[in-house]
């Protein structure tokens, strides 16, 4: 197969040749001191072709243009190197029957061929042997002089290196002396800076010494007499505070009053050294609630009193001297007949659980609520109730009319009768689904 040249496989090509042919001359019986020669002459053959492998393939790009020279002349050695191994091997095939050890050959073709062998090749093999030793010293040359190049390479691009770091190195030192410049320049302008600060801080001083010494005593001066005036004028305020408090004789004789908050929301405070009785506090409620809702519930004295924030009832057959205290707070509930089943807000029917005895508060609307279970006998659960109760029953009022919803504070009665007649063949039935009363009609 014919190898081709101008890469590395060019230079293992001629190596394996030398291999070879080193294993034909190895097989020769009784090889002499020539042999012996030819072939220490092929091994340093194939070590020098070894390192221009070597060489070749680190080099080959051809980094400088001695480098590509000394590849194409290494690569024609390698050629001319081919050639005569190819040829001197070719030349000893016909000789292999000899050389070789495991085979039986003529003896008298042997013979002969070992004569020929030694009458005419020897002066091949001493050519060759020539020819190889001028081949390693050039390609051994070349290899010194590619060493050598590649030194001198090496040499100039590490001068380029330190002169690429030289002159960086020179322009760090240019920078690096400019900002000291400049910096030692800022530092002597801040130097004067603080120099003319501090003169002119010297005029200042000396100029205001004597300014202030003679300045102090009119400043001591109006300093005290602010002091003064600001002390007559506390005392003025404190004589005029003690001139509008009563003296201890009228404060015996003033008590501080019972605070009453209505079913609408109105404080209001109660004397109790003005008010004396039940009749005048009864007489006092209805004046305030004339013309407004819950008169006529006022009028009927349907409500309860309670303490705030214990939440202890008031009953009102209690003596007026001993049923409140000065300065107590007082929240008051009318009380209204309850015909629900009590299981909604008395004012916006939002849902509400059943807690009788309890006050309530609305989320919804805010009205306060309690429900009071009335015991009465379920066998004769109807009642008589007039024609405007019947219409304010069916709208969703009251059995007085009113809208629950004028009320912050109210108490409900509950009722268990669910039929209440109204007329001849007329009466009211609680609907549990709709949760109120309806009319009805009796044949």
């Amino acid at each position: 197969m014919p190898v081709t040249f101008g890469a590395v496989g060019d230079i293992i090509s001629v190596v394996l040749l030398v291999k070879d042919l080193v294993a034909t001359l190895d097989e020769a019986r009784g090889s002499k001191a020539e042999y012996q020669a030819a072939i220490h002459e092929l091994w340093l053959l194939d070590r020098t072709l070894l390192q221009i492998e070597l060489l070749t393939r680190e080099h080959a790009d051809g980094a400088t243009p001695e480098l590509r020279g000394l590849c194409e002349t290494a690569k024609r050695a390698v050629a001319r190197c081919h050639d005569q191994v190819t040829t001197f091997l070719q030349r000893i095939r016909k000789y292999q029957s000899t050389f070789d050890y495991g085979q039986n050959p003529n003896a008298l073709k042997e013979i002969g061929h070992a004569i020929r062998w030694r009458i005419g090749e020897k002066e091949a093999l001493e050519r060759f042997r020539a020819e190889l030793a001028g081949t390693t010293s050039s390609l051994q040359m070349l290899m010194v002089t590619a060493n050598t190049t590649l030194l001198q390479v090496n040499r100039k691009e590490m001068k380029h290196d330190l002169d690429d770091v030289m002159r960086r190195n020179d322009n760090a030192t240019l920078s690096h002396d400019a900002s000291l410049s400049a910096i030692k320049d800022g530092l002597e302008n801040a130097n004067r800076n603080i120099e003319a600060g501090n003169s002119i801080l010297e005029n200042l001083s000396e100029a205001i010494k004597l300014g202030w010494l003679r300045n102090l005593g009119c400043e001591l001066i109006g300093l005290m007499r602010s002091a003064m005036m600001v002390n007559f004028a506390t005392y003025r305020a404190v004589i005029q505070i003690q001139n509008a408090l009563p003296s201890h004789l009228d404060r015996g004789l003033i008590e501080e009053p019972m605070i009453l908050e209505d079913p609408i929301g109105r404080i209001t405070p109660v004397h109790l050294q003005f008010i004396t009785s039940w009749d005048a506090f009864h007489s006092v409620l209805e004046t305030r609630f004339q013309n407004i809702p819950g008169h006529s519930t006022m009028k009927q004295r349907s409500y309860g009193l309670q303490a705030g924030g214990t939440g202890r009832e008031i009953e009102l057959s209690r003596p007026w001297q001993h049923a409140f205290l000065p300065g107590q707070r007082v929240e008051m509930s009318f009380i209204f007949d309850d015909w629900s089943y009590g299981d909604t807000c008395p004012a916006c029917d939002a849902p509400s659980e059943q807690c009788f005895g309890a006050d309530r508060r609305c989320p919804i609307c805010g009205i306060s609520f309690r429900r009071i279970q009335e015991a009465q006998d379920i066998s004769s659960p109807r009642q008589l109730i007039t024609q405007q109760q019947k219409i304010w029953l069916a709208s969703g009022k009251s059995l007085d009319g009113y809208d629950m919803t004028c009320f912050k504070r109210v108490r409900l009665v509950h009722k268990p009768a669910a039929i209440v007649i109204v007329g001849k063949n007329e009466l009211i039935r609680w609907d549990k689904e709709l949760k109120k009363y309806r009319l009805a009609r009796v044949k």
